[in-house]
């Protein structure tokens, strides 16, 4: 370590006096990497697909940002064998409809715990009126859903997905505050 250290002060020392230093970079320069073919070859097999209710049912679970699921996982046409790059490009297109499925979906939710807690909001110009925000994106939802089939949540659903959404948002600690200040005082 020390001699490593030492050369590099000797190098900088070097060019601040306008002398080039002994060796050029080009001959100290490791080798250009080159990745393990073995390792290339398993990366590029497809994997088995995620195992799914079938039907799909919109909201069965969480995807890892817990949005509630609105499509089912991108599926690999065919498991086990080499991926090509337009099999690359169509799991990486469908993967980003899934994700923007997800998160209108979570979204929609969102904004209807905000029409419970505050009815007045929902069409206030102030608040960014999420009416108008709920319909661009619950009519991209329905779209989607009646392209591939798929049975949207019922009123009752999602009126009781934005119940656990403003449940659980009124159960974490507000910012700033002390676990003491949300203790209730009958504690």
């Amino acid at each position: 370590m020390s001699e490593a250290l030492d050369e590099l002060r000797r190098r900088q020392l070097a060019r601040l006096k306008g002398i080039e230093p002994d060796e050029s970079p080009a001959e100290s320069t490791p080798e250009a990497y080159v990745p393990d073919p073995e390792l290339q070859a398993r990366l590029n097999i497809q994997p088995e697909n995620k195992v799914e209710p079938e039907p799909f049912v919109v909201g069965w679970g969480r995807n890892e940002y817990g949005d509630l699921l609105a499509l089912a996982a991108p599926k690999w046409p065919n498991p086990g064998t080499p991926k090509t790059a337009d099999i690359i490009r169509a799991h990486s297109a469908e993967g980003q409809l899934v994700d923007d499925a997800n998160r209108a979906l979570t979204d929609c939710v969102r904004w209807l715990a905000g029409r419970i807690k505050s009815p007045d909001d929902w069409d206030n110009p102030y608040c960014g009126t999420p009416s108008q925000m709920y319909e661009t994106a619950w009519s991209f939802l329905l779209g989607t859903w009646r392209a591939r089939g798929i049975e949207p949540p019922t009123d009752e659903q999602m009126r009781r997905w934005a119940n656990e959404y403003a449940a659980a948002i009124n159960r974490r600690p507000r910012e700033g505050t002390c676990k003491e200040d949300l203790k209730s005082p009958l504690d």
